[in-house]
């Protein structure tokens, strides 16, 4: 990174502190925000990570010391998942910088060196995050002011197991991860709802996840996750004790090569979602995969009367379509194997039979569009079942294939967009065995 803590740097205060940055620049609503290049007799005097160490965590100072920092900023409010802040990053930390403003990238986009003055700004944290502000729109040129432009921060390269502290607001690189399968194919957020979203990234060199999470807000919420493996770059956070990432775009997500891992397998399965599914959580059960073909619904947990399940609906969806799968562990079919569950249907519309079983011989946990799914007959709830009344599915027997592996998936299709007459009906599974006759 280019240097920019020197003494000898100067930048744009007239008369430092008693008229702040205003002779920097010129502020005036209809122009940009701090448009100059700072040049004066202000000398940067902290480091960011110095200022980091005058702060205790829970705690909030007001900075009344002569107190002039730099940085180069690693991230901004252009994509709309950083709001009214900028993460600003020298060569010792980075730091939270937090406006009340908006449209911060269009005067401080990523790349761009900034000198600030905090004295009269507030040292703060949220849940384990320092931040510096609060710098408000009709004064941000007696606070802020840019030098260089178009700089660029190496990611420091680190494994999820070796982020710490230290890390927090710098910008990052991971290598060899992927979304997991709960978060492959899914939306980085929820667009439509303007809701922010967690999803999980996995290393392939250990057991090791941390939380990538998105904000509704942002301009590639609706994208979809890939589903291979490479690199990421992003800014690390933490929430309380979960490890966080926070990315400016999806440039900042390399997924180009082939998936590491692959399809679980076992000799038995015995699954009741008591203790391994969260009310209203997508379903996320070691050795379990959820594939979207249509809409951004997965399977998720309820719970009903202290019964936890899995439940798939189309009800209250925006999606025209939505087609989603819930796809068990592998099993050896050498020997003659038996499934059985427990299923529901609540809310039925008529003529809406949207639950489906399948098993498959060639899937691999990565070519789930190209897999070959063979549907199987069983006692299976269908729209003119009662509502919410469980049956047993019977045993339905598996194809008997001498060294191949089977894989049982659940099927949901509906529609919630119709304006109200879509197929709609709510579909439980529970109790399910999959084992040796």
């Amino acid at each position: 990174m280019k240097n920019i803590i020197n003494n000898s740097k100067y930048f744009a205060f007239a008369i430092l502190l008693t008229l702040g940055f205003s002779a920097c620049v010129d502020l005036e609503f209809d122009q940009p925000i701090a448009s100059g290049i700072c040049s004066s007799d202000a000398v940067v005097n902290l480091t960011i990570a110095e200022l980091k160490d005058m702060h205790v965590l829970g705690t909030t100072m007001d900075i009344t010391d002569t107190i002039i920092i730099s940085g180069i900023v690693v991230a901004d409010d252009a994509s709309g998942n950083f709001y009214k802040k900028l993460i600003v990053q020298d060569e010792t930390a980075g730091i939270e910088v937090y406006f009340g403003a908006t449209d911060l990238a269009n005067s401080f986009p990523r790349g761009t060196e900034v000198f600030i003055n905090c004295t009269g700004l507030t040292l703060s944290d949220y849940n384990g995050v320092t931040q510096v502000g609060t710098i408000e729109q009709a004064v941000i040129g007696d606070f802020i002011c840019k030098g260089s432009t178009g700089l660029t921060v190496a990611p420091k390269q680190v494994s999820i197991g070796d982020l710490t502290a230290d890390d927090i607001s710098t910008l990052v690189q991971l290598n060899n991860v992927q979304f997991n399968n709960n978060s492959v194919s899914s939306t980085y957020a929820d667009p439509v709802n303007l809701q922010s979203l967690n999803l999980i990234i996995e290393s392939c060199d250990d057991d090791s996840e941390i939380v990538l999470r998105t904000s509704g807000y942002s301009d590639f919420a609706g994208f979809v996750t890939p589903a291979g493996s490479g690199s990421i770059n992003a800014i690390y956070s933490v929430f309380g004790s979960t490890q966080q990432l926070f990315i400016n775009n999806t440039d900042d997500v390399n997924f180009t090569e082939e998936r590491c891992g692959g399809a679980t397998t076992v000799t038995s399965l015995n699954e009741d979602f008591q203790d391994n599914a969260e009310n209203n959580q997508d379903i996320n059960i070691e050795g379990w995969n959820l594939e979207v073909a249509k809409g951004t619904r997965k399977w998720r947990g309820k719970e009903f009367s202290d019964n936890v399940y899995a439940q798939a609906t189309a009800f209250g969806d925006a999606s025209e379509e939505m087609d989603t799968w819930m796809i068990l562990p592998g099993v050896d079919l050498s020997n003659q194997m038996v499934l059985s569950f427990d299923s529901q249907v609540g809310f039925p519309v008529q003529g809406h039979d949207g639950l489906k079983v399948y098993v498959s011989t060639d899937y691999t946990g990565f070519n789930f569009p190209d897999a070959t799914w063979v549907e199987l007959d069983g006692n299976i709830a269908n729209s003119t079942w009662d509502s919410f009344e469980w049956e047993n599915s019977g045993n339905i027997l598996l194809p008997v294939e001498a060294g191949k592996t089977g894989y049982v998936a659940f099927q949901y299709t509906g529609s919630g967009a119709d304006n109200g007459n879509g197929e709609t009906s709510t579909y439980g599974i529970d109790n399910v065995v999959v084992e040796a006759q």
